[in-house]
């Protein structure tokens, strides 16, 4: 069962930032993928140690993968270092769509962000990787959708854009990208 709560940030500087959030408690990723199927996707970041193809067995990674590259938005994927034949396939998908792929072997978080192009944005921060396993594990996670973007940081800011850049500025951190064409 899941419930909505409104969940609010403010700050001296900015004025109060409103954002949908909710529980998730089963199958995360694929409540992650329905908020985003459908929209004019700009961006996609998935921040997860572990990912599988659809090949593989993750539904979500292959409609969210297939979705990205019919809106022609950016995708990174930022993962620990492949380590089964199925994470690999998933980090070549998104090189083979021109995305980009950043590995650190310390990765722990899970954190996905979909930007779309009227300035909205939703974001699932959890305990799931973005494999097939998850869908039958005791997972949680809150799945915040935010108002078209407005001026100065959000919620959304304060829940990715610091373990992000932590992450991509990491000396474990490795990008690999490949343009297409």
């Amino acid at each position: 069962m899941s419930s909505v709560h409104t969940v609010t940030r403010s700050s001296a500087r900015q004025p109060l930032r409103d954002a949908r959030a909710r529980v998730v408690s089963r199958d995360a990723n694929a409540a992650f993928a329905n908020v985003v199927l459908g929209t004019h996707l700009r961006a996609l970041t998935l921040v997860t140690p572990w990912v599988t193809d659809q090949q593989g067995g993750c539904e979500a990674f292959g409609r969210l993968l297939d979705w990205a590259n019919r809106c022609r938005a950016t995708v990174n994927l930022i993962t620990r270092p492949t380590a089964s034949e199925p994470h690999g396939r998933a980090a070549n998908l998104v090189l083979a769509a021109g995305g980009r792929v950043t590995y650190n072997e310390a990765l722990h978080a899970k954190i996905y962000v979909a930007q779309f192009s009227d300035g909205r944005r939703v974001a699932l921060v959890g305990s799931a990787n973005l494999t097939a396993a998850s869908v039958d594990l005791l997972e949680s996670a809150i799945l915040i959708q935010s108002p078209a973007r407005r001026r100065g940081p959000d919620l959304i800011d304060d829940l990715f854009a610091v373990p992000v850049r932590r992450i991509l500025s990491d000396p474990r951190s490795r990008t690999t990208w490949r343009r297409p064409g």
